[in-house]
């Protein structure tokens, strides 16, 4: 049996923001005519402070949005960001997405380009190589706790599995479960609609329409569950 597990975040609006953990457990049982998804819920509350608009920013006082060579990442305003976390340099992050406590996207020798809806879990590490692997993450990707992304490409809608490792080149397609501690190595090309798994990491088998459907829904959740715990000093215009 092989498990698959990601944690799942929501990262609500204000200046002292409230933050609403989610943690989800997807496990597989592959080679049998069924799949389990068991959902478990934790919450957790605490603060950070609110980057500024769609323009190269940071955040005084702290060292959460630091320059590198006189670039500043560019964070869209919905985005919100653990105030243990840094993010720094050639970096671009989409609406409504989120980056957790004590993860570092470091875009110092490449660019970094997150997009809408997508969420870096606690303790992940984003890095490039110099002037030949940036990195890319599209629209509603979930990055479990401790994953490692570097200079790599992945498309819209993935799971990377808790402590799961992405290479150099690779580049994942849209729709694609990769299982948690898996080791993506350089330069392997993953197909959409793939469950992945293994260290190598192997395609398993295809994803089933649900699954597809559930990965949206993954995503979804965090930009509508965090208007549940939206701080009501917020004026930022995120508000329900």
């Amino acid at each position: 049996m092989f498990f698959l597990s990601l944690s799942r975040a929501c990262i609500l609006s204000g200046t002292g923001t409230s933050f609403h953990f989610l943690f989800c457990t997807f496990s597989a049982k592959i080679g049998t005519e069924y799949d389990s998804l068991i959902l478990s819920r934790l919450s957790i509350v605490l603060h950070c402070r609110h980057p500024q608009k769609m323009k190269p920013c940071s955040l005084k006082g702290d060292n959460v949005i630091l320059s590198y060579k006189g670039l500043l990442p560019k964070i869209d305003p919905s985005v919100w960001i653990a105030d243990s976390a840094q993010v720094i340099g050639d970096v671009v992050i989409g609406p409504e997405s989120s980056v957790w406590f004590s993860a570092v996207i470091r875009g110092d020798v490449h660019r970094i380009r997150i997009g809408a809806r997508t969420n870096i879990q606690d303790l992940c590490v984003l890095h490039v190589t110099r002037k030949t692997f940036p990195l890319s993450i599209g629209d509603d990707v979930t990055v479990g706790h401790r994953v490692i992304l570097h200079g790599c490409t992945l498309g819209n809608r993935i799971l990377v599995g808790m402590g799961s490792i992405v290479m150099d080149g690779a580049v994942i397609g849209d729709d694609v479960i990769i299982g948690a501690g898996s080791l993506v190595t350089e330069n392997t090309v993953v197909e959409p609609g793939s469950l992945i798994l293994g260290s190598p990491a192997r395609i398993r088998r295809k994803l089933t329409e649900d699954e597809k459907r559930w990965l949206l829904r993954s995503a979804t959740n965090y930009v509508s569950d965090r208007l549940d715990y939206a701080s009501p000093e917020d004026s930022s215009g995120n508000q329900p």
